[in-house]
């Protein structure tokens, strides 16, 4: 039996609600699912401010999506994820020597938000899914260069996709990049999906500025390996050449990471990578960083903080120095689609290879540690979700986006009850509504990662206004449990800018009255009260607008059994977020 890492449910018992022999409203669940990511906006831990997106002006941002973790093996079938190897907790010497951790094993370069999660696990995927649809990513490049389309993770990744899809989200597109022996992934790929077009609704079709007129599925493959495939896989597909970094430029290639800089535009499509690894062995700026020889094995890398200047910088890792030159090329660049490096790899073998200067010696190629790594997916501790956020901003920009939020109708609410008022109430986001719990093995099942932390899964928020109150309707998936302590069903409101949150309400309550907190620092004093009530599914908020000042906009987020204010990064792990993580949903006055 493997370990367990839990976190714990709170009490689940029905809400306490007064007049509860009254007939619960009908409230007609909102079906607008396409404005989720105009809604949303907020500001990242180094205080980047996001706005809400906008019409956008038809460019497309993609990421390579990887499915290997706790699911990759060698041809004999040996499991390469073998124990747990995170280099960011082992002693320098165990990782580089060659009596030290095991050769042909995957190392973790730190620990992901979510653990040294498997692939398999729907809970971490649906999360993924959650947050690419926050963003407005177009579509997912997914990872099938090696040896392996990983059906097992494929396949719990496009039920979720087209979960979301039915329910009405924009979700992203799913596309193939192929290479080692790219017929045989291609004939695979079309076996498993395309040949009886299962998930058809979830191709990427797009009509590559007229290259693709009959809007086949877009796939990369070895564009002299085309010969072996039979014909009817070659009708089906839309090929881009696989583009290797250390090849010459193709015109038609799709490229999934660039060692030039300035990085070239392929027939409209440009690559945006975290960070390159273009010493081959990104373990070698680790390993050798105080070189022995005179070569300088820190620069021939480019990390998280490189930039133009020609060297590394460890004070501009955490804001994504080399990310954002990246960024800043696309747009002055004319391409039409930016392909980003990417959300998950996290892991890479331990080999044993000849390096310059230096002979025979131990190897990561892709990454190493956090500053040579290569992944936007939020990572704990070390520079948590700045990449995610820094992603956002950068794909609103180069998308010509940018909106205001959600304009606030004016409707008076009874503010005694949850009443069908609400129902010409149409200011209001749908938010996501998923599993309840996790439970589900580790990347290589040594472990059990169990969540059972979510009580009340918001799935709706409304708001409302006149000119003495603000109303705010919130709906759960199922029933509201009853109060329960400070964490219960909370409202924050961010109405300054900037980080952080200026009010909260509810972390303490009296009979039908919810406490309105000011947040100061690490202070928090009680500024007044606003009145509540709770129908089945429901609960609503009216709030004195006097409480907040003069103010023509605000950011609002809702939790259930979160703690926030001791770490922001629980928005993402425990409990109910709406919507999910630091971004907020944006509405004006």
């Amino acid at each position: 039996m493997g370990a367990c890492l839990l976190l714990a449910c709170g009490a689940c018992a029905p809400a306490d609600k007064k007049g509860e022999e009254m007939e619960q409203p009908k409230i007609t669940p909102l079906t607008e699912r396409q404005n989720v990511s105009r809604a949303l906006g907020g500001t990242d831990a180094l205080g980047r401010e996001i706005s809400p997106a906008g019409e956008t002006n038809g460019k497309l941002v993609g990421i390579f999506y990887v499915l290997w973790l706790g699911n990759d093996y060698s041809d004999e079938g040996t499991p390469y994820f073998d124990g747990i190897y995170d280099m960011s907790k082992m002693d320098f010497n165990e990782i580089y020597s060659g009596s030290g951790s095991p050769f042909l094993k995957m190392h973790f370069y730190g620990e992901p938000l979510f653990g040294y999660n498997n692939m398999r696990d729907a809970w971490g995927v649906e999360r993924h899914v959650q947050m690419f649809i926050a963003a407005g990513v177009d579509f997912l490049g997914i990872d099938a260069t090696n040896n392996n389309i990983y059906k097992g993770p494929l396949a719990v990744l496009l039920e979720i996709l087209d979960f979301y899809r039915q329910a009405g989200y924009k979700v992203p597109k799913i596309m193939f990049l192929t290479n080692t022996n790219s017929h045989e992934r291609v004939q695979q790929l079309y076996d498993f999906m395309y040949k009886e077009e299962r998930y058809k609704e979830l191709w990427f079709c797009d009509t590559d500025e007229g290259r693709n007129p009959d809007g086949k599925p877009w796939l990369t493959m070895r564009s002299e390996q085309k010969v072996y495939l039979p014909r009817a896989v070659r009708d089906t597909f839309y090929f881009r050449d696989s583009q290797w970094p250390n090849e010459p430029f193709k015109e038609n290639g799709f490229p999934w990471i660039e060692f030039t800089r300035p990085q070239p535009v392929h027939n409209g499509v440009i690559s945006v990578s975290v960070a390159q690894n273009s010493g081959m062995h990104m373990s070698d700026s680790v390993q050798f960083e105080n070189s022995p020889n005179g070569i300088d094995y820190y620069n021939k890398n480019w990390g998280r903080g490189y930039t133009d200047e020609g060297k590394n910088s460890k004070d501009r890792v955490d804001e994504g120095a080399n990310f954002q030159e990246q960024w800043d090329v696309a747009m002055r660049s004319d391409a039409r689609i930016v392909f980003l490096l990417e959300w998950n790899e996290w892991s890479a073998l331990k080999l044993a290879t000849t390096v310059e200067g230096i002979g025979n010696t131990v190897v990561f190629f892709d990454c190493a540690t956090p500053e040579f790594s290569r992944d936007i997916e939020p990572i704990k501790g070390y520079y948590g979700d700045n990449f995610y956020m820094q992603m956002i901003r950068n794909m609103r920009a180069f998308r010509g986006e940018s909106g205001s939020g959600i304009k606030v109708q004016e409707k008076t609410i009874s503010r005694e009850r949850v009443d069908e008022g609400w129902n010409t109430v149409t200011s209001g986001v749908a938010d996501f509504a998923g599993r309840k719990t996790r439970d589900f093995i580790n990347s290589d099942g040594s472990a059990s990662y169990q969540n059972t932390s979510k009580r009340n899964d918001i799935v709706e928020i409304r708001a409302a206004q006149d000119s003495e109150n603000i109303y705010i309707l919130l709906t759960a998936a199922e029933e509201i449990t009853r109060a329960d302590g400070q964490n219960w069903m909370n409202v924050w409101l961010n109405v300054g800018g900037g980080q952080g949150y200026d009010f909260v309400i509810n972390r303490s309550r009296g009979e039908n009255r919810a406490n309105v907190e000011r947040l100061t620092g690490e202070s928090a004093q009680t500024v007044g009260e606003a009145a509540y009530a709770v129908s089945g599914k429901t609960i609503q908020f009216t709030l004195p607008r006097s409480l907040l000042g003069d103010i023509t906009s605000l950011q609002l987020k809702a939790t259930d059994n979160v703690d926030l204010l001791a770490d922001i990064m629980a928005l993402y792990t425990t409990g109910d977020s709406a919507p999910y993580g630091r971004l907020n949903y944006c509405f004006e006055l």
